[in-house]
């Protein structure tokens, strides 16, 4: 096993803080919930009802105002910046 393979994709499941969208265009940047799983740096996100349209690759992940490298459920709501 490659221990430095950098396409391992942590599955989740976001909820969009619909009074969260501070930016609409790339980068996207957003704030969320996290219900299920792990959300990491380098994730890409799509949207499942509209046919898995693909939204862009997790750039950064800020709580509190500090830069993190992954959130989960127990961690409450995070700032997403997502690339195109």
């Amino acid at each position: 096993m490659n221990k430095g393979n950098k396409d391992a994709i942590y599955p989740c499941v976001l909820e969009v803080m619909k009074d969260a969208i501070f930016n609409r265009k790339d980068p996207i940047i957003i704030g969320v919930n996290v219900l299920k799983g792990q959300l990491r740096i380098g994730t890409p996100l799509c949207v499942p009802e509209r046919e898995n349209l693909r939204i862009g690759v997790v750039e950064a992940i800020e709580r509190n105002k500090n830069k993190v490298s992954k959130a989960e459920p127990k961690d409450g709501s995070v700032s997403v910046r997502i690339s195109g």
